[in-house]
């Protein structure tokens, strides 16, 4: 149904149809329920990418409206003091969807839905289906070798709780 065109607001639980989800163009903050555009250049170390912020009350925050305000990424995480608890995970498929990530936050809202998502690629790799189904009955993406190709990936920083791997220390 949506190959082209997908809505920006409707997740892939919501709609199957329109998996992976449209992914933003940019790398972004996703906090507070919004989006916050960073404006990266290759070879730039990430404390110093710029983080764009918005008055608007909307999903896509900087993304799709003018920012407000600027901060550097070092500045933004001094204030916060959050980065010393964050994890890097590699994400793929579904998981920077901006309507999946509102969607998987609002059903734990006691967790925090702070995440750095930069946007990279990959080589010699591709994303494929993997060969199993998952627990709760989709079939899942995965990272497999493949000689020549290149792919999108996203490095996202988050809780160790939220990535699942809050029993490691």
């Amino acid at each position: 149904m949506y190959q082209e065109h997908k809505p920006f607001d409707v997740s892939p639980y919501d709609h199957p149809d329109i998996y992976p989800g449209p992914r933003p163009s940019s790398s972004f903050l996703f906090w507070k329920g919004k989006a916050h555009r960073i404006e990266a250049e290759k070879g730039m170390p990430v404390e110093q990418l710029l983080i764009h912020f918005t008055n608007v009350d909307h999903v896509l925050g900087s993304l799709a409206f003018q920012s407000t305000h600027v901060k550097k990424v070092e500045e933004f995480f001094k204030e916060e003091g959050r980065f010393d608890s964050k994890v890097p995970v590699v994400a793929y498929g579904s998981n920077v969807c901006i309507a999946q990530l509102q969607y998987k936050f609002r059903l734990r809202p006691e967790e925090d839905d702070f995440m750095l998502c930069l946007k990279a690629t990959v080589t010699d790799s591709d994303i494929v289906y993997g060969p199993f189904l998952a627990p709760y009955g989709s079939l899942p993406a995965v990272i497999a070798p493949v000689e020549g190709a290149v792919s999108e990936v996203w490095l996202t920083f988050m809780d160790k709780k939220t990535a699942g791997i809050d029993q490691f220390h």
